[in-house]
């Protein structure tokens, strides 16, 4: 009996007999991490991923100046500055201006967060616990401090800033980029998580 095999883009890779049954798998992802899944249940779930049963490597990680041109599609004034070298020792600083909700003091707010050495196998955020930092004086449409900020003055420009702290809980360097980072602050502000 001659077996076949089908490939994702992903790098996953399954093998099956002929009548359909599998024979073996090999997993890098979560989608396909399922060695004793039946052949159709792969196919019905994941059927826009087969490539007409040929292996296509990924597509090359996109350069920073590409990740900040896919950002700039949601946050128009992006922008890195690159060359700090005493800023946590590390070089580049990203920021975008963030449109808020009504949950908020002010209609928007400058955002800022560190590509740390060594991104995007690290992911962003600053030293310590710092995940990102907003204007000084965003508040609640109550008045109240966001949770888990403080009052710094960010290194890089001697202004004072409000440092959010936290760090992500999942991070994949293979897939994610400036914009899903941008998005992640974005969800926490406007979805009330902070």
């Amino acid at each position: 009996m001659e077996a076949q095999t089908l490939n994702f883009r992903c790098g996953c890779f399954v093998k099956y007999w002929a009548d359909g049954e599998l024979q073996s798998a090999l997993a890098c992802c979560a989608d396909h991490e399922a060695p004793n899944q039946t052949l159709e249940n792969i196919l019905s779930s994941n059927r826009e991923l087969v490539i007409d049963h040929k292996y296509i490597p990924p597509a090359p990680r996109p350069t920073l100046d590409e990740e900040l041109a896919m950002a700039a599609t949601k946050y128009p004034d992006i922008a890195a500055h690159k060359g700090f070298a005493n800023l946590f020792n590390a070089g580049t600083v990203v920021e975008f201006t963030l449109p808020l909700s009504s949950a908020w003091n002010k209609k928007s707010t400058k955002i800022g967060f560190l590509l740390p050495p060594g991104y995007p196998s690290n992911p962003p955020g600053g030293p310590g616990l710092i995940g990102f930092w907003s204007d000084a004086d965003l508040r609640t449409s109550y008045g109240a401090w966001p949770n888990k900020t403080a009052l710094r003055y960010v290194e890089w420009n001697s202004e004072e800033r409000l440092v959010h702290f936290g760090t992500l809980q999942a991070w994949n360097p293979n897939h994610d980029t400036i914009l899903t980072y941008a998005r992640t602050i974005d969800l926490a502000l406007n979805r009330g998580s902070t």
